[in-house]
C-alpha cells in the first residue's frame, strides 16, 4: 500500500474530499494535470476543512491502470493496419482504417483505466 498526503476539502455525511499532495512518485505520471488527484473516501470519523492526512492506496492496481492506458490504442493501432492492408487497396483507407481504429482503441482505455482506477480508489483508506 502506497501512503500520500492530503488536504480535506470537505466532509459530509461519512464521506471525505482530499486533495492529494503530488508525491515525487506521483510527479512521474501526470494524469492528474499538475493539481493533484481529488478523492472522496468513505469514513466515519469527522475530520475539518483544512486539516492534513495521509491516505493509503493500493499499489497494484495502478500499474494495471498504466497497462489499460497504454495496450488498447497500441494493438488497435496494429489491427488497423492489418486490416486495413489486408481489406483495402488503396493506401488512403488503408490510413483511414488505421486511424479509426486507434480511435476506438483510446476509447477503450479510458474506458478501461476509468474502471479500473473507480475500483482501486475505493480501496482507499484514511490513515491519520
Amino acid at each position: 500500500m502506497r501512503i500520500e498526503e492530503g488536504i480535506v476539502e470537505g466532509a459530509k455525511e461519512g464521506k471525505v474530499k482530499v486533495r492529494l499532495l503530488r508525491s515525487p512518485y506521483c510527479e512521474r505520471c501526470g494524469i492528474c494535470k499538475g493539481g493533484g488527484q481529488v478523492l472522496e473516501i468513505e469514513e466515519r470519523r469527522e475530520f475539518k476543512v483544512g486539516e492534513r492526512i495521509k491516505v493509503g492506496i493500493p499499489e497494484g492496481r495502478f500499474a494495471l491502470v498504466s497497462i489499460a492506458s497504454f495496450l488498447p490504442p497500441l494493438l488497435f493501432l496494429m489491427m488497423g493496419a492489418w486490416v486495413g492492408e489486408k481489406f483495402f487497396t488503396s493506401q488512403r483507407f488503408s490510413l483511414l482504417t488505421t486511424f479509426i481504429f486507434f480511435l476506438v482503441g483510446l476509447g477503450i482505455a479510458f474506458i478501461l483505466s476509468r474502471i479500473i482506477l473507480k475500483t482501486a480508489l475505493k480501496k482507499v483508506k484514511i490513515l491519520e
